[in-house]
This record gives C-alpha cells, structure tokens and sequence, in this order.
C-alpha cells in the first residue's frame, strides 16, 4: 500500500452544466451555440462539481461526482418530479424522497430516527453525492474521509451547494466488478453486498444517518444538527425502497406526470392467451352510427387485394 499524508492533499473541482456547447472543428465553442428550452432549463437548475483528490506530484488518488440542484423554481412550477425523470433512472428514484415542489417528503421525517425535518430542502439547492471512488491502493488512509470534510469547508470555496445538507445512496459501484450476462444470475452478487455494507459504514462514521427507513442518507455540515447525536449502532435500519405510492403514482398520471417506468412485472407464460382476428386489407367501411357495413362499397382493385392477402 502507497502511504499518503493527508496534509499534502489538494481536492481540485470544476462544475459543469449537463449541456455544453458544441465545439466546432477547430475545437471552439460556437459564437451562438444552440440550446433549446429544455437544455437551458436543465443547465439552469442542475451543476455537476468533478472533484479531484490529487497529491503534490499532480497523480489523481480519486474522484467525485456531486450533483447541485437548483430548486428556487419548483416552488412555483411544481413539477419537479417529472422534470428529474427526465435524466435518468438514477434521479428520478432521488427525487422520491421529494415532494413536487422539491422538499423533503413529510413521511420521510417521521420514520427511522425523525431527525431530518423542513430545515433539508430549507435551502435554496440540493446536494447529492453521486459517485466517491478512491483508487484501491490507496483505501484505507483515510482519504475519502478527507475528501468530504474539503467538501464542505466554506473557507475555501470548494462548499458544494448553496445548502448545508448532503445526500448520497451508498453502493458498490458495477465497475468494480467483472461484467456478466444480464440475463443470467449475478455471480457476484454476495460480494457486492459485502462491499455496499462496508461503504454504509464508512458513511455513517462520517456523519451520515439513514432518511427515514430508505437506502439514502444524509450529511448535516453543522455539527449541532441532532443527526449527530445518534450513535451509528442506533441509526434507521433499512425498511423500503424509494418509490412512489400507488396514490401518488395516481396523481401523477392524472396530471400526466408520470415517473420512471416501473419495475417489470413477472407474468406466468401458462396463464396468457393469444387473441387474433383475420381481416382483409380493405374491409367495407361501417356506418357511421351502428357500426355495420351493410351497404359498404369497394372498388374493383380493393376486392383484387382482397383475394390476394389476408
């Protein structure tokens, strides 16, 4: 294993927006780059911050990823939901722990420990850690854990998000593992759920505590917060997925909202029908009122069709 001072660290970021403008052939950007409503909008309420922990001879030791989330609007436009769905499978199960004016879900408040109340979606952005991977050769030494103080240090201007909150879905990231057939049984499986419990509690002994009884967490930067009086051994155990009742998937799609498509459902071969009804190319036209075609009229080339193909 590399040994590492942590004092020599730097944590480089850089925000982007989700659509950049196109470069012409010499590699410049567009005197008037095109971005239609959608991407504007888009650019306008979400930054994507790329972090980089790099140590005094410029080698990168690991990377970030946070999304800031502008969400002054949806007060007013009440459609966050459906706009998060947009962009990915990956937001659009973020946005279930909010509502569609993008504060924090009240049920959410009330389960597991209660800590986490209004004062999350206070502010005027939301933070969610997407992605944290420290090079294996350097795990161990404390480098994430140094990477997400620099986070949300205001003093140097690396502060994440106009807020004081920060959330993240600890997991093991699918490219640390060998690809498989998607459609046969994961074969590393065990391994993975090993390591996603690891990463639960690398996060927790940093702060984190569980939003209500889900997979997500969430880090207060201030330390008074009463998510960090309780003690890790005390912390929510996970209850339910993040998804959306049957009621509000309801509402949505009466408001023609819909999220994310669902899950697949498993169905039983033996239980289906095939349903079939022959018709020719040009049956006779029905009456407009009953539905007959009593009297429907083709023309000589329409019953030659008709003779031919069915």
């Amino acid at each position: 294993m590399a040994r590492v001072d942590l004092s020599t660290l730097t944590l480089e970021h850089d925000c982007r927006v989700l659509y950049e403008p196109e470069q012409d052939e010499n590699g410049e950007e567009d005197e008037e780059p095109y971005l239609d409503e959608e991407m504007e909008r888009w650019n306008s309420v979400l930054s994507i911050i790329e972090c980089k922990i790099v140590d005094p001879d410029r080698k990168v030791l690991g990377v970030l990823r946070v999304w800031a989330i502008a969400t002054g609007e949806f007060e007013f436009t009440e459609d966050f939901l459906s706009f998060m769905d947009e962009w990915s499978r990956e937001s659009h199960r973020f946005s279930c722990l909010f509502d569609r004016t993008a504060k924090l879900r009240s049920r959410f408040a009330r389960d597991g420990t209660g800590v986490w109340g209004s004062e999350v979606t206070d502010h005027s952005e939301i933070a969610y850690l997407e992605h944290m991977r420290i090079k294996p050769e350097y795990r161990g030494q404390g480098i994430g854990a140094w990477a997400l103080k620099e986070l949300y240090k205001a003093s140097d201007g690396i502060r994440v998000a106009e807020t004081d909150f920060l959330f993240v879905q600890p997991g093991a990231l699918e490219e640390e593992f060998p690809s498989h057939d998607p459609f046969a049984p994961d074969p590393h499986r065990e391994a993975k759920l090993a390591m996603s419990d690891r990463i639960t509690r690398f996060y927790q002994r940093n702060g984190f505590r569980r939003v209500g009884t889900t997979s997500y967490f969430c880090l207060a930067f201030d330390p008074n917060h009463p998510s960090h009086r309780i003690p890790i051994e005390q912390d929510a155990k996970f209850v339910e997925d993040v998804t959306m009742s049957q009621g509000e998937l309801v509402g949505m799609l009466a408001r023609d909202q819909m999220p994310w498509p669902p899950q697949m459902t498993q169905l039983d071969l033996s239980t289906l029908s095939l349903c079939y009804h022959s018709r020719q190319p040009n049956d006779y036209e029905s009456d407009s009122e009953n539905g007959t075609g009593e009297e429907g009229y083709l023309d000589e080339e329409s019953e030659r069709q008709n003779r031919v193909k069915t």
